[in-house]
């Protein structure tokens, strides 16, 4: 505040979304900077969707999905639905699903086209969605009724919903042969202590073949999580880079980005040639108000 009690400083935080496009290998091909940043949350789901990529993101007033040409570096990105998050989209980009306010719920599963048509509501009460690679179901996490969440499978041409396993589930994702689950995932150790952890099963009798990764440094919440390429592994992100946890081995780095920026989301291309990373940073302004009434002026105002 200032001496006349008129002014005051303080400052604006606003953070900058950018889509680095990288090889197989986590090596830099491409930045592209005309990303907008990620709706909110603590992490963004990317999904493509042939040579476009999806993702969750605001401009201005404008809120949802959006399209960009990854041929053209990004640039020109168009809306593709309003008021939606979490696109997921089958291997060859012709069934797509996304989270969005529906007729029961404020978080339905929402199945469309590549050009956002033919929409229908699938399943109410759905969060961190992921779509099989053959487009023919989606896994999604749901609080069940003793309050724990826990992972979901429901049939994207009609059914009803079906818990897979009834374990403590977040993030979901599917292999790219289609026969894996994975999920991140807190459980009690031996020792009654609880940790966070990467768990996989097999798809179509999952209860029966969980096992559990250690992914060190994965955190509580907040980070998506990603089949590798040759299906090998599972990919997290710690801090700022992105590690991968083997079947078999221990984690490794996969980047190694040391500028600082948060990591928000992650997917590799339906063929496995690219990596879109979505990274962001956090601006900070220095703002100055001027005029500002104090409460003896509002008093003294008549």
């Amino acid at each position: 505040m200032s001496a006349e009690r008129n002014a005051f400083v303080t400052t604006q935080m606003d953070p900058e979304g950018e889509i680095w496009i990288l090889d197989r290998s986590g090596r830099e091909e491409m930045l592209d900077t005309s990303a907008a940043p990620p709706i909110g949350g603590l992490f963004a789901h990317l999904a493509w969707a042939g040579d476009s990529l999806l993702y969750a993101a605001r401009a201005g007033d404008q809120r949802g999905v959006w399209a960009a040409d990854t041929l053209n570096s990004g640039h020109g990105a168009e809306l593709w639905v309003r008021n939606a998050s979490e696109p997921s989209a089958s291997e060859d980009g012709s069934v797509i699903i996304y989270r969005a306010r529906g007729t029961n719920s404020a978080n339905t599963l929402w199945k469309a086209n590549r050009a956002g048509r033919e929409v229908s509501q699938v399943a109410a009460n759905a969060l961190h969605l992921v779509i099989h690679p053959t487009g023919e179901q989606a896994i999604f996490v749901q609080r069940a009724d003793d309050g724990l969440m826990t992972p979901w499978r429901v049939a994207l041409d009609g059914g009803m919903p079906e818990e897979i396993a009834h374990v403590n589930a977040r993030n979901p994702d599917i292999s790219n042969d289609g026969l894996l689950l994975a999920f991140a995932s807190t459980r009690a150790g031996d020792d009654g202590v609880p940790r966070n952890g990467i768990t996989y099963c097999e798809l179509r009798n999952c209860s029966a073949t969980i096992r559990d990764l250690e992914a060190p440094g994965l955190p509580q919440q907040g980070t998506p999580i990603r089949w590798n390429p040759d299906d090998t592994g599972v990919a997290y992100v710690s801090a700022e880079n992105i590690w991968i946890q083997p079947l078999n081995g221990r984690a490794r780095w996969l980047t190694q980005f040391t500028d600082g920026r948060t990591i928000r989301g992650f997917a590799w291309s339906p063929k496995s040639r690219k990596l879109a990373v979505l990274r962001e940073r956090t601006r900070t302004d220095i703002v100055l108000f001027k005029g500002v009434l104090t409460r003896r002026d509002v008093r003294s105002t008549p």
